[in-house]
């Protein structure tokens, strides 16, 4: 009898372990399977969002982004600015993203904002859709006209889905009296005096032309010889007898760069026949007359 209870107990307790050892390997497989749901559930919602605006930079920094551009000048503004699904090459958006674009002024400024070729009603365009696992991009253009000075444009660039980033770009829009100027650096005993043509704007030199007129100086005699090897002016020369001497004296000139762009300064040297002379000029305006900036040099 005590033997038969012995074996019982022994059947039991093998019986047990046997059990406990198949529950673990049960409850550790649906343990293994939860984790890999869950990893497989984490990597699907960490994918990456790569939703851009070229303006910007490439970037897939989820945060709000912005940049800043200085333009000057007064005339028209036309930027274009296309709105991607991509990072790159290889990292391309897979879901369809949709975006708003929106505009906000701070200050003066007409804005007309089209998307392709076609002029959006007012200053947003809600509700756009890039298709994912193509490369693609939306293409903007901003036209910014009759602007104060300093005044701002602002574009925010925002998608609703399938996740929300927000990226914005800034325009400061600067204006001057003219887009052509120009200031006379002279004193007395200086053997030349330097003529120094600020351009504001692009200015295409190919329609518009920028002169420069000295026939006043050179009148009776050769008072200003202009410095012949610079490059960028063709200068017109003109016969004249002085006392039974034929002199040939330069009296006009051209810039001849095929474009002047924002910002740009040419400087051209006038020599001095007398150094006594100070050919100093301020800071002036010149004004478009046809398709002709004229800068006119007097004593």
């Amino acid at each position: 009898m005590k033997e038969f209870v012995l074996k019982y107990k022994k059947w039991i307790l093998t019986l047990t372990i046997l059990i406990c050892i198949l529950s673990m390997s049960l409850v550790g497989g649906i343990l293994a399977k939860y984790i890999d749901d869950k990893e497989e559930n984490i990597e699907v919602s960490s994918s990456k969002f790569y939703f851009t605006v070229d303006l910007l930079g490439d970037t897939n920094d989820l945060s709000s982004l912005g940049e800043i551009y200085d333009l000057y000048g007064g005339d028209q503004k036309a930027i274009d600015f296309n709105v991607q699904n991509y990072f790159d090459e290889l990292r391309i958006n897979k879901d369809n993203v949709t975006y708003n674009v929106s505009i906000k002024v701070t200050g003066t400024c007409n804005v007309a904002l089209k998307k392709g070729d076609e002029v959006v009603s007012g200053t947003e365009s809600v509700g756009n859709i890039i298709t994912g696992n193509t490369k693609k991009q939306d293409k903007f253009t901003i036209i910014m006209d009759n602007y104060s000075n300093d005044a701002v444009v602002e574009i925010t660039v925002k998608s609703t889905a399938p996740y929300t980033k927000t990226m914005i770009i800034k325009f400061i829009l600067h204006t001057f009296d003219s887009k052509v100027q120009y200031y006379i650096n002279d004193n007395v005993d200086s053997i030349y005096a330097e003529l120094i043509i600020i351009a504001n704007v692009d200015i295409p030199l190919s329609t518009n032309y920028i002169e420069i007129d000295w026939s006043q100086v050179n009148a009776s005699s050769n008072a200003l010889q202009v410095d012949s090897t610079n490059l960028d002016i063709t200068v017109t020369y003109e016969n004249v007898v002085i006392d039974e001497v034929n002199y040939s004296i330069g009296k006009s000139a051209k810039v001849t760069k095929e474009q002047l762009y924002a910002g740009e300064a040419i400087s051209i040297l006038f020599f001095k026949q007398d150094i006594t002379k100070n050919y100093s000029h301020a800071l002036t305006n010149v004004s478009l007359s046809g398709n002709t900036y004229t800068i006119t040099i007097i004593q």
